[in-house]
Parts: C-alpha cells; sequence; structure tokens
C-alpha cells in the first residue's frame, strides 16, 4: 500500500520533476564549462550583374575555451546543486510522510472497523434489553423507569453505532488520500 501510494501520489510526482528539472540545470551548467567548437562557411557572387561576377567564399573556425568567468560558473554549479540536494530531501522527507499516514491511516481504519462491530454488537444488545424489560413490565415485574432507562440506552448505543460508522469512514478516506487513491473511496 506504501509503495502504491508513493508511485500514485502528485505531490511526490512533482518533486521527481523538480528533481529531474534540478539535475538537467546542473548538467547544463556543466556543459558551459566545456571547450566550444564552432565554424562558419559562406558563398557568394561579386559583381557589377551576374554575368560579371565572380564567386567568393569565406571559411573559418573558433574554439571557445572558458577560462576566466569571474566564478559565474562555479556559483551556478553551486545553486545548481544545492537545488538539487534540496529537493531530494524534499521526496525523502515526504516519502517518509507517506509512508507514515498511510500506516497510520490503515490502523485507524481497522480500529474503526473493529469499534463500528462493537458498536453494532451494543446496539444488538442494548435491543435485547429493551425487549426483556418490556416484558417483565407487561408482566408487571419491572417499572416505567426500568423502560425508559432501556429505551435510552438504545438510542445511546444507536448514536455511538452512527460516530463509530462515521468515524470509520473517515478514517477510509484518509486512507484514501494517504494512499493516493481517492477515486476509490468516491461512490460510483
Amino acid at each position: 500500500m506504501v509503495a502504491a501510494a508513493q508511485t500514485t501520489r502528485p505531490d511526490i510526482a512533482a518533486l521527481k520533476t523538480r528533481v529531474a528539472v534540478a539535475e538537467q540545470e546542473l548538467a547544463r551548467v556543466h556543459r558551459e564549462r566545456l571547450q566550444k567548437g564552432t565554424g562558419l562557411a559562406d558563398y557568394g557572387l561579386l559583381g557589377a550583374g551576374p554575368a560579371r561576377s565572380i564567386g567568393t567564399w569565406n571559411v573559418g573556425a573558433a574554439v571557445t575555451i572558458p577560462r576566466w568567468t569571474s566564478g559565474r560558473l562555479e556559483n551556478k554549479a553551486k545553486a545548481a546543486g544545492h537545488r538539487l540536494a534540496q529537493a531530494k530531501l524534499e521526496i525523502a522527507r515526504l516519502q517518509l510522510a507517506v509512508q507514515r499516514q498511510t500506516s497510520q491511516g490503515w490502523i485507524d481504519y481497522q480500529a474503526s472497523l473493529a469499534a463500528t462491530t462493537t458498536a453494532t454488537r451494543s446496539v444488538t444488545a442494548a435491543q435485547q434489553i429493551l425487549e426483556l424489560i418490556q416484558l417483565r413490565y407487561q408482566s408487571g415485574l419491572a417499572t416505567t423507569t426500568d423502560t425508559v432507562t432501556a429505551q435510552a440506552n438504545v438510542a445511546e448505543a444507536d448514536d455511538a453505532l452512527i460516530r463509530a460508522r462515521y468515524t470509520a469512514l473517515l478514517a477510509q478516506a484518509r486512507l484514501a488520500a494517504a494512499s493516493g487513491d481517492v477515486r476509490s473511496f468516491l461512490p460510483r
């Protein structure tokens, strides 16, 4: 689940793009330090008209060696290296956060499912107790207060079940967000 989250989350993909851009910038700065060779060639006609023209040509070559750049290239390389290191650190931090969020989301989801199961059992038990109290009341063995108390217990158990289901849905939504797959949570 964590591995899937790290491949599907758009924030990690954005940081990986930043790393790629920083690597390309660093490579570009290193290429600026290399010697550059250029060549040129030119051919043309010189004369008063096409019939009285002579052909001219020019050929040249140049080599540029960056010997003194006043530290500009070194500073560019350092800045690009720092940006690359920063982006890599951010990816590592975000991957750890995704791992923590996904693990915590899974634990919360499992706990909320257990709480929902417990709340469902509690509702069933409260309803059974209410039925018994009502039978005792009809037999004259229980008071109205006992019946009202049992009805309040059923209402509290229903409320606890609703809260447990809400917590389970919230945990499922957080797990989907942490794993980067929110579409799986949305109803179809």
